[in-house]
């Protein structure tokens, strides 16, 4: 009885050691670009600006940043779909579905009364690692 209590526990350590296993740079910094999109989608600003590198926080305010990203939270969903990495760097390319009302009424347009239309973009982030955490760019 005592080896198979010993050999569970022993399985169940190792299991846990797993688990615990760093992940790659894809999947870390996939996570944040996800929950840098979710900061937005519940217009929390400040959360979505934690993200940014400390060199653009140093040179742009919070309220620099909501101007720059106020159409983001009218995403009805989005999609991290892929990240590639070099040493320090990742490309992360993510989807954005809006209703095209929204869309268009952001531009000063009138949308068609009815049913709303969902339309797609794609757009890619670049994230840096500094000092062992990653950090978004400004896109351009």
């Amino acid at each position: 009885m005592y080896k198979v209590v010993s050999v569970a526990m022993m399985a169940l350590l190792l299991s846990a050691c797993s688990a615990l296993s760093p992940k790659t740079d894809e999947e870390q910094v996939m996570r944040r670009s996800e929950q840098r999109m979710q900061a937005f989608q519940k217009m929390d600003f400040d959360k979505a600006y934690s993200f940014m590198s400390p060199g653009y926080r140093s040179a742009n305010s919070i309220r620099h940043f909501e101007a720059d990203h106020i159409g983001l939270p009218a995403a009805k969903e989005f999609k991290v779909l892929s990240a590639e990495c070099e040493e320090d760097r990742c490309e992360v390319m993510v989807e954005l579905w809006f209703e095209m009302g929204q869309v268009l009424g952001m531009a000063g347009a009138k949308a068609d009364a009815g049913q709303a239309v969902l339309t797609d973009m794609v757009f890619r982030e670049v994230w840096v690692r500094l000092d062992g955490k990653w950090w978004a760019l400004k896109n351009k």
